[in-house]
């Protein structure tokens, strides 16, 4: 693709018609083929990303509204209006941000930014045209707590529970305490999306283009090397704050953005965490070392969990890694 701009006879309109056929084709096969959608959607990006990059803010503009016409045409106006509306911010912002050498921290936030806003954008346009509401979300996860309790009694989970010393009252006020848990964190799952998604694309997108020998600034380090900014232990403790709060005075709005902010900021420590665990998974010897490992983080799954988030929060200001080399361990001679 990146050829395309060398060649003397083709001119910026045409290459902005190249690239957002390319960028509807790849839409098209991820709205037509579901099981794709999962990878089209940030492939798709990726043209839009290239001829922002190359061409600037407008022509990216032009590429995605053309792309999204097109999309529009083939398919229907619904699915081209959300994906442009979800994804599209993200490609113009990434591909500007490549253009100008932004350092990668800053092309994350930027890209969170707007997958966050797209995300939610989506999210009210497609309650406002289906007609379904919070309220409406709330009852099917109400629906979806006596269909789990169905089960169990099906199943006969119900009987073990009470051979366990559970009842079957208490059993239900769990699966009822989960399914308001799950409501009350529906934005912070929401916003977790929206960081996986411009995580990955930011990824893709940087491994495609340093394939396609177009220049990217700085070099991403290898995951097992990635650390965060201490500074982000203070989203987790207001969060906190927030709970606490929000409990002491009974106001449930506080509380629930305090869990919120919890359930987003565990996310992001979880994911250093797992970084730190690949680190040491890559340092310890092949064989039976490796097999233990795995087998005890399959085994305690939930207990794995929570380790990773603890593991990702500490390091903040304990740095495993970076101790373990100081005491004698080799060190992978990448940049952290």
């Amino acid at each position: 693709m990146s050829d395309i701009q060398e060649r003397p006879g083709t001119s910026r309109v045409a290459r902005t018609a190249i690239f957002a056929a390319l960028a509807a084709v790849l839409g098209l096969a991820g709205i037509y083929i579901p099981p794709l959608s999962v990878l089209t959607s940030f492939l798709w990006l990726l043209p839009l990303i290239v001829i922002t990059l190359k061409e600037g803010l407008r022509g990216g503009l032009l590429s995605l509204t053309a792309a999204a016409v097109l999309i529009g045409l083939v398919a229907s106006p619904l699915p081209a209006l959300f994906l442009t509306l979800e994804y599209g911010g993200l490609a113009l912002v990434y591909g500007m941000a490549f253009r100008r050498g932004y350092p990668l921290h800053r092309v994350l936030v930027a890209g969170v930014a707007v997958a966050v806003a797209g995300t939610i954008l989506v999210f009210l346009l497609s309650m406002a045209v289906t007609g379904v509401g919070f309220g409406e979300i709330t009852r099917q996860l109400d629906d979806m707590s006596r269909w789990t309790m169905d089960v169990y009694e099906q199943t006969g989970l119900t009987d073990l529970m009470v051979e366990r010393g559970i009842s079957r009252e208490e059993l239900a006020d769990m699966v009822d305490s989960m399914a308001a848990l799950a409501i009350s964190i529906l934005p912070g799952i929401v916003l977790i999306g929206s960081v996986f998604t411009a995580l990955m694309a930011l990824l893709i997108s940087r491994a495609i283009l340093e394939r396609l020998k177009i220049p990217v600034p700085e070099k991403l380090p290898p995951f097992s090397r990635w650390r965060l900014d201490w500074r982000l232990i203070w989203g987790f403790m207001l969060g906190l704050v927030l709970i606490l709060a929000g409990g002491s005075l009974e106001l449930e709005l506080v509380s629930i953005a305090g869990r919120n902010l919890v359930t987003v900021f565990a996310f992001i420590f979880g994911v250093a965490g797992f970084s730190i665990m690949v680190y040491f998974w890559q340092k310890a010897p092949r064989g039976i070392v490796r097999i233990l490992m795995l087998v005890i983080g399959v085994a305690y799954f939930q207990i794995t969990l929570y380790l990773l988030v603890f593991t990702g929060m500490f390091d903040l200001f304990f740095d495993y890694r970076r101790r373990y080399e100081n005491i004698g361990g080799k060190s992978d001679g990448s940049n952290s």
